[in-house]
């Protein structure tokens, strides 16, 4: 699992795999003044194989939050927060050629 905040501070995004070994992300949206027992948990994008490794990133002057997985056969794919939900059905893939390799890591980072 992993945490981020939009840039504003209003909004943060809370992405994990389930233990259940599905395909979909799942997450918590909390916005900051509201009570946290409204929130619900949401279902989000088909990542396409059981999920591994979530990482949520906040892109740099933007409400935006990159959420990048690996999953069983290695494979990044990502989907981006659009303020409300991740968009993209299923994930978007990161590139064919970063496919099946073993035990790739990965991180994302931004800059100013």
């Amino acid at each position: 699992m992993d945490v981020a905040w939009e840039a504003s501070g209003e909004v943060v995004v809370v992405a994990w795999s389930p233990w259940n070994a599905g395909t979909n992300i799942r997450y918590f949206s909390w916005t900051k003044g509201t009570a946290l027992a409204g929130g619900t948990v949401q279902t989000g994008p088909d990542f396409l194989n059981d999920i591994y490794l979530v990482r949520t990133f906040p892109i740099h002057n933007s409400e935006k939050i990159i959420l990048m997985t690996r999953n069983a056969t290695s494979t990044l794919r990502y989907s981006l927060w659009t303020g409300d939900k991740f968009a993209s059905d299923p994930a978007i893939l990161l590139g064919d050629s970063l496919q099946n390799a073993v035990d790739m890591p990965f991180d994302i980072a931004g800059g100013p």
